[in-house]
């Protein structure tokens, strides 16, 4: 009987995927500015929290802390991981830049 031909998407897909010329896609780039303008939003929360945790590791009587600001060894010491709100915003930030930025790539 032998195996049937694809059809509909599947038949499409196939000939795409021999010719990539005759691929077009949608860029959406409406919901595109909306999710670079929710992350931007995101990125400025996240920095206005890591500055507050900045500033009150600075203030801090607690040698530890206050060198935070200076020192990322200290900062990303696992023995003081716990209870370090500066170290836990530095990596949230981190990962949405990671985001964002790829984005931007693609863009």
């Amino acid at each position: 009987m032998g195996t049937p031909k694809p059809r509909g998407y599947r038949k499409l897909a196939t000939l795409i995927g021999s010719s990539r010329e005759l691929a077009t896609f949608r860029r959406f780039d409406d919901l595109n500015m909306l999710r670079i303008m929710r992350l931007q939003s995101e990125l400025i929360d996240l920095e206005d929290q890591y500055n507050d945790a900045c500033n009150e590791d600075d203030a801090s009587d607690d040698p530890l802390r206050n060198n935070y600001t200076r020192s990322f060894r200290d900062l990303f010491d696992p023995q003081h991981a716990t209870g370090n709100p500066q170290r836990q915003l530095f990596l949230e930030i981190n990962d949405k830049l990671d985001e964002y930025s790829m984005f931007l790539v693609v863009w």
